[in-house]
């Protein structure tokens, strides 16, 4: 993450000082505030870049679902946005497999108690896209869900496709 808003007025917090601030974001969205998030990296490409989408981050509402994205923590104490590949019940709770839209890796288990927030919808070019609700965006993700062993090749096929589009640019 590079920076959080809660809805209560602005926190701006670089990906830098989020060790120090994160906590205090944390518990607003206990308390059910939203956060405004602008990713950072490439794990989450093409649905979510850095610099174009923002992100809303509410409290998650257990157990979460399959496509869902979630906002977590890795045993390493970094925190991640990623896709909720497959869910698994535990003895008192739940636990999840984690997926980057543009990862071929499944990364888990995550246990519930390390999930802080989800994603309930995002801003690209000035319209807000509910994550629920919205037919078209639903079906986008789970297809590239589906593609999951395909991702390396296809990522492959629309760089060429970039560089070519790039050169005939140039070309003319």
């Amino acid at each position: 993450m590079s920076t959080a808003n809660s809805s209560q007025g602005n926190r701006n917090i670089s990906s830098q000082n989020n060790t120090d601030t994160l906590p205090h974001l944390l518990s607003l969205l206990e308390e059910g505030q939203t956060l405004s998030v602008q990713p950072t990296g490439t794990s989450m490409s093409p649905f979510f870049l850095g610099n174009r989408d923002t992100l809303f981050i509410g409290k998650p509402t257990f157990p979460l679902k399959k496509g869902e994205i979630a906002l977590y923590k890795r045993h390493t104490g970094a925190y991640y946005v990623h896709r909720v590949y497959r869910v698994l019940p535990t003895e008192s709770s739940f636990s999840y497999f984690m997926l980057g839209d543009n990862q071929t890796w499944i990364e888990g288990s995550i246990p519930q108690e390390q999930v802080y927030g989800v994603v309930k919808s995002y801003l690209r070019k000035g319209k807000k896209i509910d994550c629920t609700s919205n037919q078209m965006y639903n079906l986008l993700w789970k297809i590239w869900m589906f593609l999951r062993p395909v991702r390396p090749v296809l990522n492959r096929l629309i760089l060429l496709r970039s560089k070519w589009k790039d050169h005939e640019t140039i070309s003319e």
